[in-house]
């Protein structure tokens, strides 16, 4: 379980997210980014005892900022995609969930990543046939209870929608 955890949080979904997205919400998400990194060395000061911290994740944030707007440094991530279900589709192949027969918490994290990968038109990479046991396993995953009431959950009130595109456009 914990070689599937890992893999998942060494892949660069972040990355993969705001680097894809198109439209309004590419735009949404690359500015919030922006906006993060002018808040942080606000924060630094006004709390100089976490400015270690605060430095490394404005590091952090610079970098994913640069990845985000680089068109070539997306495609390279991108190309990391593939690899990566395969490995899925040959575990799946063997096991009906990441672990054996039963549900664990490798299939949680794999939840959210195929749902991204889903949401950012990268389905076609198992919905094709050349996958076909991830498609038979994120169906699975999609029909757990948890699954709906997660998607559910995630539907923004459209107040903090608004508010949320005032701050990032307007600055207020």
């Amino acid at each position: 379980m914990d070689a599937w955890v890992d893999l998942q949080n060494r892949f660069p979904m972040r990355e993969v997210m705001y680097g894809n997205y198109k439209g309004i919400d590419g735009i949404v998400l690359q500015r919030s980014v922006q906006i993060k990194e002018k808040l942080i060395p606000q924060l630094m000061q006004a709390n100089p005892e976490l400015k270690e911290r605060y430095a490394a994740k404005l590091e952090d944030v610079k970098k994913w900022n640069q990845t985000i707007r680089d068109s070539k440094k997306i495609a390279e991530i991108n190309a990391q995609i593939e690899p990566l279900l395969e490995q899925l589709e040959h575990q799946l192949s063997q096991t009906k969930w990441l672990c054996g027969e039963t549900y664990s918490l490798a299939d949680v994290v794999w939840t959210a990543i195929l749902n991204r990968l889903n949401e950012l038109n990268f389905s076609y990479l198992w919905k094709d046939n050349s996958q076909s046991k991830i498609a038979r396993y994120f169906q699975c995953l999609k029909d757990r209870p948890s699954f709906q009431a997660a998607i559910q959950q995630d539907k923004m009130p459209l107040f903090m929608i608004r508010d949320g595109l005032r701050r990032i456009f307007l600055g207020f």
